[in-house]
């Protein structure tokens, strides 16, 4: 009796995983010239057709907030690149988000690197889940929670 109830969680168990939010994973890799300098390790639930992968870069130029996008390139699989596109000497924030379904509509992960001046990756960071009277609550990350990953990387900047 008890192998047919674990036989029976552990088929709920793996039906579950095949539901549920993409997830994402960023890797600093060695950059060359022409190589990537982050790999993102996406999993998902649904059709590679269903799935949009994100990237943009956020920092200062002159005094002032700037934000662009990155171009990420789907390498094999669930493996995608991004090469270097932001500039040196200054500190950046790079988001990265994988999306399920038209703007996240069936749910949305994000990574979310911080990189010093000198280049080195001081911290990767996700958006996790967490779950609110039940229910699964996520939200993007904010310009608030970019703004204070650069102060914390040292930038000053006027709004």
């Amino acid at each position: 009796m008890r192998i047919v109830h674990l036989a029976g969680l552990a088929a709920l168990l793996s039906v579950a995983s095949f539901f549920g939010p993409p997830e994402i994973t960023v890797r600093a890799v060695q950059a060359t010239v022409a190589g990537p300098a982050f790999e993102l390790d996406v999993k998902h639930h649904t059709e590679h057709n269903d799935v949009t992968v994100l990237g943009r870069a956020e920092g200062v130029r002159a005094g002032k907030r700037v934000s662009f996008p990155l171009t990420i390139t789907r390498q094999r699989g669930n493996l995608y690149a991004v090469t270097k596109q932001w500039e040196s000497g200054s500190p950046w924030v790079l988001l990265f988000a994988v999306e399920q379904g038209k703007n996240g509509a069936h749910g949305f992960a994000e990574g979310i690197v911080s990189i010093n001046a000198a280049g080195v990756v001081e911290k990767i960071e996700y958006v996790r889940p967490s779950i609110h009277d039940g229910e699964r609550v996520v939200s993007r990350t904010s310009r608030a929670k970019v703004d204070a990953s650069l102060k914390a990387l040292g930038v000053s900047f006027s709004p």
